[in-house]
């Protein structure tokens, strides 16, 4: 068998080998157990095959929801910091606790002595 990358060469490969065995019955009797349980696996294969794909669409639309969840707690965050800051005043050191930093003022560095 040569190598393939894709699912779909893979099955028409393996349904092409499948047909082949059936039209062969009588020379191939005595393989007749593995083409059944061949048969069985290539049928298992299209079955999870088909399952994820439905798991990457609904993997894609969680994403989505995801990515919009976020965006509006990012949203309601910065609104709830500045909610904060509105009630507690901007000087305020219980800011830190809402991850604000509070204004204080500058701090003064002493003059140097002119020589």
């Amino acid at each position: 068998m040569t190598k393939k990358a894709a699912f779909a060469d893979l099955l028409l490969e393996w349904d092409q080998l499948l047909d082949a065995a059936n039209d062969n019955g009588e020379a191939m009797a005595l393989a007749a157990s593995l083409r059944a349980e061949f048969a069985q696996t290539v049928e298992r294969a299209r079955e999870l095959k088909a399952r994820q794909d439905s798991l990457s669409a609904s993997r894609q639309e969680a994403t989505q929801r995801l990515a919009e969840t976020v965006e509006t707690a990012v949203d309601q965050a910065r609104r709830l910091q500045q909610m904060a800051k509105a009630l507690l005043g901007p000087s305020n050191e219980r800011l830190v606790q809402f991850l604000v930093a509070p204004l204080r003022g500058r701090r003064r560095i002493p003059a140097r002595p002119v020589s």
